[in-house]
């Protein structure tokens, strides 16, 4: 036998005894002390029996049969990856960036005003040549004098008047002849009406005569507004007369130099009426009824009168005259 061939049936035998729990003294237990081992194999590895040949020091062998192992070959390690390389990092995104503020218009800007105008300024009156506006049926004459022109108006004698300011103004000169400064409307189909005008004493100690009824060769009636005279203790004052039997009946006023006067005159057959009207209120200063003869109809007339001709100055303003048929409830 070769000597791998003994080698490797030692290594079995070894590995049999240590499988079976046998121990190499109990293999020779039976055998002297002095006794010599000595091993060799016989038999065919498919007989599954080994021969073990002992040997003592007499030189009797003694023979032990085993029973041979059988090995079932296994494998001894089978190398299992011990860990799959798995990322250790995987990158996934710490942030998602999302917005924080969605920028939405907090004020959508509506007009919170749509401009609508809160009144149409529309004129008053629409004025003609001949003084007759289209405010009512029943207007005679309107005039604020924004055309800066006298159209409508007649002019007597040789008196000088301007509207160049915006409003009516004898220009007197100095020294002047009051007599000559008249300036009138209407004609003498003008009966029961009411005149408004507004009056500023510029100057001056100034008066005026506004005449009513006024036909060429007939009487009529006239007030008289005495704004800044001596007369009268000094107090501002209204005069109702007639032409052909004077005075009639007076009564005070508030009037200031450069401030605006307004005063409403209406007349319904003989009963006459005078206000002045401050702030929209009208305070009545004069009501007469006429006793004397009937003073039927006519135009009206500005005249105005000054003791200081020379530094007087007076102005006139949205004047108006309209027909009337009864006077106003409460009046």
């Amino acid at each position: 036998m070769k000597l791998s061939n003994h080698i490797n049936i030692a290594v079995i035998l070894t590995f049999t005894m240590l499988l079976f729990g046998l121990s190499f003294p109990e293999v020779t237990r039976a055998m002297p002390q002095n006794a010599t081992l000595a091993m060799s194999i016989w038999g065919k590895p498919s007989s599954g029996h080994s021969t073990l040949l002992v040997a003592n020091g007499d030189d009797s062998p003694r023979t032990v049969s085993i029973a041979a192992a059988t090995v079932t070959k296994s494998p001894t390690i089978v190398k299992t990856a011990t860990s799959s390389r798995t990322p250790t990092k995987t990158k996934i995104p710490t942030k998602t960036k999302v917005p924080t503020k969605t920028k939405v218009p907090t004020k959508t800007k509506v007009p919170t005003k749509t401009k609508v105008p809160t009144s149409t300024k529309a004129p008053t009156a629409t004025r003609t040549a001949t003084l007759v506006p289209t405010i009512s049926p029943d207007q005679l004459i309107y005039d604020d004098f924004s055309d800066m022109n006298l159209d409508g108006w007649v002019v007597e004698e040789d008196g000088n008047w301007s509207a160049s300011q915006g409003d009516l103004r004898p220009l007197f000169g100095c020294p002047a002849d009051l007599q000559n400064f008249v300036i009138s409307a209407g004609d003498s189909s003008w009966a029961n009406i009411e005149v408004n005008v507004d009056v500023n004493p510029l100057a001056g100690n100034t008066s005026f005569i506004l005449d009513l009824r006024r036909s060429v060769g007939n009487p009529n009636y006239f007030l008289t507004f005495v704004l800044n005279s001596q007369n009268n203790q000094g107090k501002p004052f209204v005069e109702l007369s007639r032409t052909d039997v004077g005075q009639i009946k007076t009564n005070a006023i508030t009037v200031t130099n450069g401030q605006w006067a307004r005063f409403t005159v209406k007349i319904l057959g003989k009963r006459i009426k005078v206000f002045q009207v401050t702030n929209g209120q009208s305070s009545l200063l004069l009501d007469v009824t006429d006793s004397g003869p009937v003073i039927s109809n006519g135009g009206i007339a500005f005249r105005p009168q000054s003791v200081d001709v020379c530094d007087a100055s007076i102005a006139f303003d949205t004047i108006s005259v309209r027909k009337i048929i009864s006077f106003s409830s409460g009046e």
